[in-house]
């Protein structure tokens, strides 16, 4: 399963915004070079959040698998995922409280409003064509960029800032003329690495 990078942009890239001061707030230990190769992408954004919320180092994609299957030998785990329910279910054992939140529109305020309670968001994209191999892509919003417009000509410019376990673009989406699909490429894949994605919601934690 994929995990996109990307950055969630409102208004256009041509504009000239308003010279009002930033707010700006980034969330430790999500701006990291870490990668995978493998189809675990659910696993590898839980494990991610969960680190961070718990202050803990050791919870992997692995950790989840083997709490979802706890009689599979290791080399098993290598090729088994676990459902987006396993793993709240996994967080929950953990004392995490996550909340699934049925969305059809990327919600900039939002997500601003997790990360100011010091709370990652995850995204949830679906395939728009099937793909059983990776029925859904994750995302972790982890940051934000917030500059207010003057109101007239200037727009509000809104950046979050989204880990990803992949190398894939882009790393940016503008969330005025795009706020429910998104189009990745991913340069690990042959032949075509382009797919399109649908956002049908997002998980917060109380």
């Amino acid at each position: 399963m994929l995990i996109v990078s990307l950055t969630l942009f409102l208004g256009c890239g041509s504009q000239v915004f308003a010279a009002s001061a930033p707010q700006m707030k980034s969330l430790e230990g999500f701006n990291s070079l870490e990668k995978y190769d493998d189809l675990q992408g659910t696993e590898h954004a839980f494990a991610k959040v969960l680190n961070y919320k718990t202050k803990r180092t050791d919870i992997t994609a692995k950790s989840i698998l083997k709490y979802v299957y706890p009689t599979r030998r290791d080399k098993e785990l290598e090729n088994s995922s676990a459902s987006i329910k396993d793993c709240m279910r996994y967080a929950e054992s953990l004392g995490v409280t996550m909340q699934w939140n049925d969305e059809t529109t990327i919600k900039y305020d939002n997500i601003k409003q997790q990360i100011d309670s010091l709370n990652p968001v995850l995204l949830c994209f679906k395939p728009d064509k099937f793909d059983w191999m990776e029925p859904y892509l994750l995302t972790v919003a982890y940051g934000y960029v917030y500059v207010e417009g003057d109101g007239q000509v200037n727009k509000n410019f809104m950046m979050a800032s989204i880990w990803n376990s992949k190398y894939i673009t882009p790393t940016t989406i503008n969330v005025n003329s795009n706020v429910n699909n998104l189009r990745v490429t991913d340069f690990s894949t042959n032949g075509n690495p382009q797919k399109d994605y649908s956002y049908i919601g997002s998980i917060t934690l109380n």
